[in-house]
């Protein structure tokens, strides 16, 4: 599926950032950015109360002073988004590339769609895939700079409801 060459490196490098659909590429995204974010909420002693010690990363138990949090307790998953950037191009806009002819208005954005991410090593022995399930744009838009290349740079933010590896 990768038609370029991976750089021979050990750090995971970002390259031929591509959209595909139906199998061809139609145009590069220049950032994706997915993140996903939890509440994690401290629990506190109180006063005398001992509710008990914490254990360190080491193995070692110690003993929460009152005031001072004794766990932490993580929380849902919100925040499950992708940023992405891409240079726009008269051939293929942004929104035509992920398969709408028209999101002038995100409620054009009529059914959800899937994010698929292809990871390729150099020795095709630790390629990874992801896909995000579910996607709907949050916000799109496109950045216009009269100074500098001048090149319009679409952009977009898009909520899934799961990532799976595959």
């Amino acid at each position: 599926m990768v038609s370029v060459k991976v750089p021979f490196s050990t750090t995971i490098t970002s390259h031929a950032l591509l959209i595909r659909a139906g199998g061809d590429a139609v145009g590069a995204i220049t950032s994706w950015q997915p993140k996903q974010d939890r509440t994690v909420t401290p629990v506190y002693e109180f006063g005398n109360a001992s509710l008990g010690s914490f254990t360190t990363g080491g193995g070692a138990d110690v003993p929460a002073e009152p005031g001072e949090p004794y766990e932490i307790v993580p929380g849902n998953i919100t925040g499950t988004t992708i940023t992405i950037n891409r240079y726009d191009i008269y051939r293929r806009r942004f929104e035509q590339a992920f398969g709408t002819n028209n999101l002038e208005m995100l409620t054009k954005q009529d059914r959800s769609i899937s994010l698929i991410e292809f990871w390729a090593s150099p020795e095709g022995d630790l390629d990874f895939n992801y896909i995000y399930y579910g996607a709907w744009f949050t916000s799109i838009g496109r950045n216009h700079d009269a100074k500098g290349d001048r090149i319009v740079m679409a952009n977009a933010t898009a909520m899934y409801t799961r990532r799976r590896e595959v």
